[in-house]
């Protein structure tokens, strides 16, 4: 997993040990506070590039030539899998952070889900030295609790299972604490998520096919943005899990996220569909294709076996939907984003905290 630590110019500390960046050095980049009115544009994630760097460089493309052969064509896997907190979630809420007033992050933010969005969240709060309150199911994985701790995180539980009660915890919590509420998706998390797509064009320049996970929307939709922007010609696809995403056939109707029917993908998690992001990526994807809980298995098994990468199941997506067949690409080179690598098999293995609580917080716990 790539170095937490800032590789130039290590930033100053807070008093608990985390490392801040200056504001002065990112503000300037990105000013759009939470809510912005407009759609995305390719200015935005343009933008954003500058600000994204001082966490994080580039994720890497690796491309395998035992299955470019079997293929026929060339394959190159980008790997959101390496960026901090495991998935490409970090890169909008690295966005939104630069664009708060100092005081709104003085204050703290918050927000709910039941993977990879919280564990970005707190890693991205650890970094800008911002409170994180995190509020989670009672069900999730032990490893979500201890990361979300060793980030400096305060988890907060709620019934799983149980409707509204999600949203009535964080709004409670909001208001008590004054904290800033924080959702998956929205203008920061397209144009974060856009960036990936920036990267992978300029590191396979003849790029023909990009192939995406459909979750809320937002990586497709600000892949898509970008392409059509910069590089016309490359035909851009998003998939889904046949058993928990709906995906409108129709352009004009937008993706809508659906309640899980399959273990296997759990990890797309948002709690609401994001309507900007879904707009964006049905008007702008070129196709939008399922793939079986079957074909998901075998992408992660390929990815363990010939990428000596380890994958999450929705992470997989795109390159289940090549293996299998249901995306015909373009003539050219093939990119595929492994947009997560959090595996874990511990669900409703949290540590013994009462339903409702909060978790104590502890900055230094293992994790």
């Amino acid at each position: 997993m790539r170095d937490e630590g800032l590789r130039q110019n290590e930033a100053p500390r807070t008093g608990n040990g985390v490392s801040r960046t200056p504001r002065s050095t990112v503000f300037p980049a990105c000013g759009d506070p939470i809510g912005a009115p407009g759609t995305p544009t390719v200015h935005d994630i343009e933008a954003t590039l500058p600000v994204l760097s001082l966490f994080a460089g580039d994720t890497p493309v690796h491309h395998c030539p035992e299955v470019d052969q079997r293929l026929g064509r060339r394959l190159f896997v980008k790997l959101e899998s390496r960026q901090p907190g495991g998935s490409f979630k970090v890169r909008g809420l690295i966005r939104l952070l630069a664009g708060l007033p100092q005081h709104r992050l003085d204050q703290g933010v918050i927000g709910r889900g039941r993977a990879n969005f919280v564990r970005a969240l707190g890693w991205a709060g650890r970094r800008y030295g911002v409170p994180v309150t995190a509020v989670v199911p009672d069900d999730v994985p032990a490893s979500l609790v201890r990361d979300l701790l060793a980030c400096g995180a305060r988890p907060v539980f709620h019934p799983a299972g149980s409707p509204g009660a999600g949203e009535a915890v964080l709004a409670e919590q909001a208001g008590r604490h004054r904290l800033t509420v924080v959702r998956p998706g929205g203008r920061h998390a397209v144009i974060g998520a856009g960036t990936v797509a920036w990267e992978m064009l300029r590191q396979v320049p003849d790029l023909a096919t990009l192939i995406l996970p459909l979750g809320s929307g937002s990586l497709a939709a600000g892949s898509a943005l970008v392409a059509r922007g910069r590089r016309r010609g490359v035909r851009v696809v998003g998939v889904a899990p046949a058993r928990s995403l709906t995906v409108s056939s129709a352009p004009q109707h937008r993706i809508a996220a659906g309640t899980a029917g399959s273990r296997q993908v759990w990890a797309l998690d948002s709690a609401d569909p994001d309507p900007m992001a879904g707009e964006l990526a049905a008007r702008l994807l070129d196709e939008r294709v399922t793939v079986a809980d079957e074909d998901i298995r075998r992408a992660v098994g390929v990815y363990a076996r010939e990428y000596r990468q380890t994958a999450e199941p929705s992470g997989a997506l795109a390159l289940a939907a090549v293996l299998s067949g249901r995306v015909r690409p373009a003539p050219g080179p093939v990119g595929v984003v492994l947009s997560g690598g959090n595996v874990m098999a511990d669900v409703g293995a949290r540590p013994a905290l009462a339903t409702g609580r909060e978790s104590p917080r502890a900055p230094g716990a293992e994790g």
